[in-house]
């Protein structure tokens, strides 16, 4: 069963297909650390009904969201700090960590986290931007310039390469069983604009994609819509192929 909560020219496709791919044969518990406003998690509950989903952020805020658009789902969730999960040792038989670590603090102390409140052989399913790697814009303009244009924006305050992450996650007691990749040269293209615009221009304050204008807001979205085809051809067609976005599935040793 394939959620209907993301679609295929969503740039986030991929981050859901992934992880209902690394947990379709699992049974249990799954926390989603970060969950956010609840887009990932709601569908891999819905894909995976059998499954009993947990979600955990930060922000209250964030989970009201959640609980007000997927309350019938019997997620259960909670506020809690990725360095300091509420969760006792070895409850979870998977843990999901989409789009965090670039925003933590501490990053190791999130994964040595996840690592604790998971069972043995319990898989970890990571996705993170590699966005230190020469295979990425933003890896070059770190290395030309110094700059890390998601910083102010967005909040990415650590970039990393490959070997950063495959490093943390052996030293934490994981053993990498598979990666996939997203976000290759167009996404790219368009996130480079875009956020070389908001650093030059808007001094790094984020600037949602919207008008007064009608008209202009459906050609925007006609032109969203358009390059999220291309991300999706574009990303089935190199999964295995390095890209910006690492989907890593692991298995605590």
């Amino acid at each position: 069963m394939m959620s209907g909560a993301i679609k295929k020219y969503q740039t986030r496709y991929f981050h859901l297909v992934w992880a209902i791919d690394a947990l379709k044969e699992l049974k249990g518990r799954v926390l989603d650390v970060g969950c956010g406003q609840g887009g990932i998690t709601a569908g891999v509950k819905e894909a995976l009904p059998h499954l009993e989903v947990y979600g955990c952020d930060n922000s209250q805020k964030q989970l009201e969201v959640f609980l007000k658009s997927n309350k019938e789902l019997g997620i259960k969730l909670k506020k809690c700090d990725a360095h300091k999960l509420s969760y006792g040792d070895n409850q979870f038989n998977s843990v999901l960590m989409i789009d965090v670590l670039e925003h933590l603090r501490r990053p190791k102390k999130a994964v040595s986290e996840a690592a604790r409140v998971l069972k043995k052989s319990g898989v970890f399913h990571l996705v993170i931007p590699l966005e230190a790697e020469l295979t990425t814009f933003d890896g070059w303009i770190k290395k030309l310039f110094g700059k890390n244009l998601k910083k102010e924006p967005i909040g990415h305050i650590h970039q990393f390469t490959l070997k950063d992450i495959k490093e943390l996650l052996r030293g934490r007691g994981f053993r990498i069983k598979r990666i996939r990749y997203s976000y290759h040269f167009v996404y790219q293209l368009i996130s480079f604009i875009y956020f070389l615009y908001v650093n030059l221009a808007r001094r790094g304050k984020y600037m949602l994609l919207k008008t007064k204008s009608k008209s202009i807001n459906k050609l925007i979205e006609g032109l969203s819509n358009l390059v999220g085809w291309l991300v999706y051809v574009e990303s089935s067609i190199l999964a295995e192929v390095e890209g910006q976005t690492a989907h890593i599935t692991a298995t605590k040793v």
